[in-house]
Parts: C-alpha cells; structure tokens; sequence
C-alpha cells in the first residue's frame, strides 16, 4: 500500500466529487466539506462578539434556556440548520461584553443532487463565489474567498455537473431542490482577466469554463449565461435574468427578453445599441424646452458651461436660486443621469414620460463597457423581471 505523500492533500477535490456522485459512499466528511443527504457543503467555525444589550448574567442565562442566538446580528450567528452554537467559557471576574465571544458554524453549499423524472441523478453545482472556502485569517482579520475555487473547478471539467449560482437562488427564497433542467448548452471556454488572488490590486488573465443553462424553479423561468458582449474587453461577466414567462431554449429565452420596440427598430435596419440590460435605440433628435435668459444664465452661465451657484450669483446679481428651484430648471437641459446597475448616461433628458440620452454611455460602478453613441437614442431596458450577475 503506498504511503501518502506528506505534501499530497488529505482529500482531493476528485475523492470529494467523487465521493458525492457515488449511489452509496462509506466516507462523508471531508475535513470541512460534508456530505449531508442529497448535498455537499463546506461549514467553517467562526466566532463574534456577543450582543452589547445584554448583561453578562442575562446573555449567559438566556442561551442556557434557549440555546438559540439572535438571528439578524450581523447577519451571521447561527449554524447552517439554524440550530445552538457554542458558547466561550466565560471569566467570572469579566463584567464587559467585550470578553465575550460567539462562536458558531457557517456554511457554504456547494452541490447537490437530485433526479430526474426517470429516477437518475442530476447533479447541480454552485457557481456562486464560495467565500468560506480558503478563507484565510491573519492578524484577527478574515480575509474571505473571492475567486473561483479548486473544487468548482472540478465540476466544472465534470459533464455530470450543471452549474448554477445556487447562492443567489437561496437568497431569494427559492427552493433549489425544485430545479429542472430545460436546455443545457454546450460547454464554452473563454479567455478573461480577474483579480489576482495573491494581489487583488492586479489583473491576471486566466481561462474559464461556462454553460448556458436554461431552468425552472415551480412556474419561474431563468437563464443563467454569460454577457458575450463584454469578452471582447476580457470582462467575465456572468448573469441570471427570470423570464417574463415560459421558454422551452435558450433562443427563445433570448427572445422573450426583447421588448417589441426594439425587434422594431432591428427590422426597419436601425443598429440598436446594447449595455448590460438596457437597449439605446437611434431616434431623432428631441425638441428641446425653451429656456428663458434668465434660466439659461442659472443653469448655463453665458458662456454655455453649468455653472456652481456662487458663479450663477455672480453673473446674475441677484441671490442664489433655491436647490429645488434649480433641480426643476435642470430637467430642461440634458444632464448626466443613471440608469439601473450604476450605467450612467453623460447627456440625458425626459420629455413628456419619454428618455432621451446620447453621446456617452458610462459602465461606471457597474463595469461595464463604455459606450459612444452617435446621435440621439432612447433607452429601453428588457422584460426580465430581474436580473442577478455574479457567480464564477
């Protein structure tokens, strides 16, 4: 029998899918990775400070009673089942708070299995960021996981597995045990630039794996894909949209998200524009509001350029307007606004209900790709009833 190397890992991500894909398994922990029933999850211990509004002998004799913590502090301080966690030993000599400590168990799902109506498996993998696995602390801080780890690696190269950010379902309260598969498309290798794990300040180019999938949870219907538009740039930039309704592909998926106005404006030959969920469609141009002298000195000045209020005063020699004397003047010009997802427009107004927005178009905090128009467009954003990016 060959003696492990001390350098080898204990259980590889291959024993632990392995392991989990089996009908019966005679091992299910795997350090922190844990076979439980029909999934596989990750559960660290971490510990936090005990809530400030209670008294040493209060805390300590209310958990002896209940054995269950307050739920909602700091969002994290019960285990995965919601259950008791431990309590450090207390000094009795401690009248502060500060000494004492919670500690508790997180966890991280990483699959899970379920069948098909035939019977078979089907297994689900997260493509969410599992931030509990390889977390690391150093001088009292965690530093959590933020890439891709070895082991969704591992799924990923498995054609068992179908990835879907399992994460982002359970946070909206969905039952990830009720997925159905409707088309899984084939599998698409790209070449993309992240942050580097060693240095998040860097970029480091990599390769990854991905597979459009369409599904359902009950009567929702969603598409989980990646953004093609953004790999010309090296952007990665997966995403879930729930459909407006039923889908049988993914090309119809697609299609079900254009509003009508755009398949319009594609078929009278118009290059209709597209960041993120939003469509800019070339219009023409917008019949302006008619400044008055006065308003156009406080919103412009003479020269053409905004102006901050004490130049306005200035030039004007009379008193600052109000801030909502202002704001009502600048719906008049075009002005930079944002839309949804931080995607901001450099020139915008709304006339009569209607958007208008042209020059530039700003991925901003959302990171997406700028955008030059060339003209006049209106935004019009798709029918998905609401879209989630993240994932790895």
């Amino acid at each position: 029998m060959r003696r492990r190397n001390r350098t080898e890992p204990k259980h590889t991500p291959g024993m632990i899918i392995d392991a989990f894909k089996a009908d019966k398994t005679r091992k299910s922990n795997f350090g922190n990775f844990r076979i439980e029933d029909d999934a596989l999850v990750y559960r660290a211990q971490s510990s936090v400070e005990a809530p400030r509004y209670l008294g040493r002998d209060e805390f300590a004799d209310w958990y002896e009673k209940t054995g269950v913590l307050i739920r909602q502090y700091d969002g994290k301080l019960v285990d995965g089942d919601g259950k008791a966690v431990m309590l450090e030993s207390l000094s009795v000599e401690s009248q502060h708070l500060s000494s004492m400590r919670v500690q508790f168990f997180e966890e991280n799902l990483v699959a899970v299995k379920l069948r098909d109506e035939n019977g078979l498996p089907i297994f689900i993998g997260n493509s969410s960021t599992l931030e509990l696995v390889g977390r690391s602390v150093a001088y009292g801080r965690v530093s959590e996981n933020r890439g891709e780890t070895d082991i969704q690696r591992e799924m990923k190269k498995d054609p068992a597995f179908v990835m879907l950010p399992l994460t982002q379902l359970e946070s909206d309260s969905l039952d990830v045990s009720a997925v159905e598969i409707i088309e899984r498309g084939g599998v698409e290798t790209v070449t993309v630039q992240q942050k580097a794990q060693s240095y998040p300040h860097d970029l480091e180019t990599v390769k990854k794996q991905f597979n459009p999938t369409l599904f359902k949870i009950e009567n929702r219907y969603f598409l989980n894909d990646i953004d093609r538009r953004e790999l010309k740039n090296l952007h990665f930039r997966p995403f879930l949209s729930e459909l407006p309704g039923p889908a049988q592909s993914i090309r119809d998926a697609y299609a079900s998200l254009v509003p009508a106005s755009v398949r319009g404006a594609k078929a009278e030959g118009l290059r209709v524009e597209q960041v993120g969920d939003w469509f800019f469609i070339p219009c023409e141009a917008p019949t302006l509001p008619v400044l008055t002298n006065e308003e156009r000195l406080l919103i412009l000045g003479d020269n053409g350029y905004r102006l901050d209020k004490s130049v306005v005063a200035y030039l004007t020699r009379q008193e600052p307007a109000s801030k909502d004397e202002i704001e009502r003047l600048m719906t008049k010009v075009p002005r930079p606004l944002t839309l949804s997802k931080g995607i901001g427009m450099s020139s915008a107004i709304e006339i009569d209900g209607v958007l208008y927005c042209r020059r530039e178009i700003d991925g901003g905090s959302a990171n997406w790709t700028n955008l030059k128009l060339s003209g006049w467009h209106k935004p019009v954003r798709n029918l998905a009833k609401r879209t989630d990016e993240g994932g790895d």
